[in-house]
């Protein structure tokens, strides 16, 4: 039956019950929501699932895989990496600089044990109580007692002693941490993002750029506010960065500035950029109308996808349904596709093997006879061979005449239908 027992206890149902591991539930619960969100919903599983999976295993109580002392302070303490034992001195030390209690106590109690042996448990109560006066009060008692450990310690090493300390048994996260530690995390994210973004939608739309600069303005905001919450300015900084929805940078700074607070600003930087598909569409859908595509800008967009995928090993073909808006600025004639495809032509300047075009599924594009546009590589060059430039076209309203100029109008007569505009980019 003791067996039985001493097996129970040692099964981490158990140990959810202990020293208030049930907070461990907390967070594992959090980390199936974000597992759930990033396999079965497809928000940033790169991002989502790593994370979740490190909060996992993080928070099994006696897993033993994480150990927070070889970070202490911020810092790597590479000699217990090595398997050096823990110090009184360096508990001393580290509780001094600030570190919690809890993390230091699991790995103080032999060495105080070591030292009321050698030296009796009155004597090292009573070097802790003068340091506490010497101190004024102004320490906790545990900092007290391990810098009475600390001096005992000194006083073995007079003697040829040695008080034993704990050895910290290298756990898999401990490794993986080293990544964040010493900034290779950071800088892999960064090329491993980067490689993988579409720049397409910023080169059709330069203008958008100013949307990127715009949110760094979430920095000051978040500093302000953190500032008002009582956190200080190291804490607020790293927490600031986060409103610049910039998950590397935001470890940069925080291993720098706050390391102690650098889980939760992990969690919270990368599971606010994973949830953006979340957050977006009912801001998107409270900000805008369904009257706000423009016509030159979709066409711009579209192009933009073309010139990205123009090297591809296979040919592609994307389609896109819907109806664009065109604000008249000119008197010249046209209608949306025709416009739409006539705003693609910059962009695909030179291109081999792709084109844009876009027709209504009735037949008739605008005022027009035509259904719509057709744009390729050349037909910039053709444009500008025929006299006619796009931007001053486009600004006139003439996209028409401009296609009909290089052969570019669909006609197709009426259809006896009417569903749709499609848009096609074709690229190989």
């Amino acid at each position: 039956m003791p067996a039985i027992i001493n097996f129970l206890q040692q099964t981490g149902f158990y140990m959810f019950g202990q020293d208030g591991n049930g907070k461990c539930l907390i967070m594992i619960a959090i980390s199936f929501i974000l597992m759930y969100l990033a396999i079965v919903k497809g928000f940033e599983p790169l991002l989502l699932l790593p994370i979740s999976f490190g909060m996992l295993c993080t928070n099994l109580p006696g897993a033993d895989m994480f150990h927070e002392i070889l970070f202490a302070g911020g810092h790597v303490h590479w000699d217990l990496f090595g398997g050096t034992p823990v110090t009184a001195s360096f508990i001393a030390e580290m509780s001094e600089s600030g570190v919690s209690d809890a993390v230091l106590a699991p790995y103080f109690q032999q060495l105080l044990a070591s030292a009321q042996e050698a030296f009796g448990a009155d004597t090292i109560q009573q070097v802790a109580s003068e340091v506490m006066a010497a101190a004024g009060g102004t320490i906790s008692e545990f900092t007290a007692q391990a810098q009475a450990v600390a001096q005992a310690e000194q006083a073995a090493a007079v003697y040829g002693m040695e008080l034993a300390g704990p050895t910290v048994n290298l756990g898999l996260l401990d490794v993986l941490y080293l990544g964040v530690k010493l900034g290779i995390y950071p800088c892999l994210i960064f090329m491993g993002v980067g490689s993988m973004t579409d720049f397409g939608p910023l080169i059709a739309n330069p203008k958008s750029l100013l949307l990127g600069a715009a949110a760094q303005l979430g920095i000051f905001m978040t500093y302000v506010g953190t500032q008002l919450l009582g956190f200080t300015s190291q804490e607020s900084s790293s927490i600031g960065i986060i409103g610049g929805a910039d998950g590397p940078t935001a470890i940069f700074v925080t291993t720098r500035l706050a390391p102690h607070l650098l889980g939760p600003i992990a969690v919270a930087a990368y599971s606010y950029m994973a949830l953006v598909p979340v957050i977006q569409p009912p801001i998107m859908k409270a900000l805008t109308t369904k009257e706000d595509c423009e016509a030159r800008e979709a066409g711009a967009f579209l192009a933009a996808v073309a010139r990205a995928h123009q090297d591809t090993d296979c040919s592609l073909a994307f389609l896109a349904g819907g109806e664009t808006v065109v604000h008249l600025t000119g008197k010249g004639l046209g209608g949306r596709n025709q416009e739409l495809a006539l705003a693609a032509a910059p962009a695909l300047a030179g291109l081999k093997h792709c084109c844009v075009f876009s027709v209504g599924s009735d037949g008739t594009d605008g005022p027009t006879d035509a259904a719509g546009g057709y744009v390729d590589g050349e037909t910039e060059a053709a444009l500008r061979a025929a006299g006619r430039d796009v931007y001053r076209t486009l600004a006139d309203n003439d996209a028409y005449h401009a296609l009909q100029a290089v052969g570019g109008l669909i006609m197709t007569g009426p259809t006896g239908t009417n569903v749709n505009d499609v848009a096609v980019v074709l690229a190989e």
